[in-house]
């Protein structure tokens, strides 16, 4: 049998080697997003976006329970809360911990600002000791004030309740001027709400005194690639919605600051706000 030169085996284990090291190099981040039961949406949106973002490794873990019995209300929230932990403890090993940065998020809006920050934060924490944290909804009132509008107009799918409660939320970072929700009480009754007709309920809910839109709620399919950048150019104002905003906050948390494309100008910006959690090194 012909034997191999030295040269060349020494070619070929250090080649090997460094794919080795490829396979087993340390994350930039890694970004946690704990879902509601019934979310048919972030698996869809969230890859394409991230993938702009070389050596950030995204995960998903949905809650468990039954998507059937989980509805959009705050009975609701308040019952599938008690699974944020097991969720969040899921997706990250604990020699992973302090390695690289970790971010947790609840990836539902309304739940997040029915729960509130403490008590997600606290969720999330008791079941990632360490790692930072942020939802849906901080995504929000971060990427309105990072693109510095003092006037949205609001475009939401739930029950008045929630509704309003989501604007009561925003006004924290910009006055709400106008408003229109539909009404719907579950996720696959949002889910089913095309592209093309949220961006037409997006620009009709727009109004002159509006200097930006948002459109909450990440069962609303409101992160497509170039779904943002299209309606930001027919609108002619930034254009805020749950999931791209809740990315955007993971991404800028844990000190990720690339630009994307055709997730609008929001991903434009290298704003970064405070996170909670313990700071990783």
């Amino acid at each position: 049998m012909e034997k191999k030169p030295f040269l060349l085996l020494l070619k070929m284990d250090m080649s090997k080697a460094a794919k080795e090291k490829e396979t087993t190099r340390k994350p930039r981040a890694i970004i946690c997003c704990v879902q509601v039961p019934c979310d048919e949406v972030l698996h869809l949106e969230a890859p394409a976006l991230i993938a702009q973002f070389p050596g950030v490794e995204l995960r998903m873990q949905k809650l468990d329970m039954s998507a059937e019995s989980f509805g959009v209300n705050a009975a609701d929230f308040h019952k599938a809360s008690a699974l944020i932990e097991t969720a969040a403890r899921a997706m990250v090993r604990p020699e992973e911990i302090g390695q690289t940065n970790i971010v947790l998020g609840l990836a539902c809006t309304s739940m997040s600002f029915t729960l509130g920050a403490d008590a997600v934060d606290a969720l999330l924490q008791n079941g990632c000791p360490g790692c930072l944290t942020t939802d849906m909804a901080r995504g929000q009132l971060g990427a309105i004030r990072a693109l510095d509008l003092r006037s949205v107009a609001l475009l939401t799918p739930y029950v008045e309740e929630l509704s309003v409660a989501n604007a009561t939320m925003l006004s924290a970072a910009a006055s709400v001027v106008n408003r229109h929700t539909l009404n719907l009480t579950h996720d696959k009754f949002i889910t089913a709400i095309t592209p093309a007709e949220i961006a037409a309920h997006a620009l009709e809910v727009d109004c002159a005194a509006a200097q930006g839109l948002v459109v909450g709620c990440s069962a609303l399919r409101g992160c497509g690639p170039g779904f943002i950048d299209d309606l930001e150019e027919r609108s002619g104002k930034p254009v805020v919605t749950s999931t791209q905003a809740f990315l955007w906050s993971m991404l800028r948390t844990a000190g990720v600051l690339d630009n994307a494309h055709g997730y609008g100008k929001l991903f434009r910006t290298a704003h970064v706000h405070a996170p909670r959690g313990t700071p990783q090194g």
